[in-house]
């Protein structure tokens, strides 16, 4: 049961980052933001267990080729890790891709 979550999970962040990235563009190295939207506060987590949480729609984002691959070598997380309490949208996660570029970021290039 909980496989098949996380591989629902990382099909639909491949196919949003398909939408969202229509030309297709590799970013060579990235920051990831990430935002949970919640209901309540009950949902919100530490950031280690919230990162760990999206571990398969970064590996959906990768097989997308937003990135070549989720290592540190070319992708870094950019803390703190956002919570939106919102019931209308929840439960939502959001995550904003920024190149880097010789360590300067490039314009910010939301993706899922």
């Amino acid at each position: 049961k909980k496989a098949h979550a996380v591989k629902l999970f990382k099909n639909a962040a491949y196919l949003c980052a398909l939408e969202a990235n229509p030309s297709r563009i590799t970013l060579p190295k990235a920051k990831v933001g990430v935002t949970f939207i919640v209901k309540d506060r009950r949902y919100m987590k530490d950031p280690d267990n919230a990162l760990n949480s999206i571990k398969s729609a970064i590996d959906g984002c990768v097989l997308a080729k937003v990135v070549p691959d989720d290592s540190e070598d070319y992708l870094e997380y950019r803390m703190p890790v956002m919570y939106v309490l919102d019931k209308n949208r929840a439960p939502m996660t959001i995550l904003e891709f920024e190149g880097i570029e010789n360590d300067k970021p490039e314009k910010a290039r939301r993706l899922l």
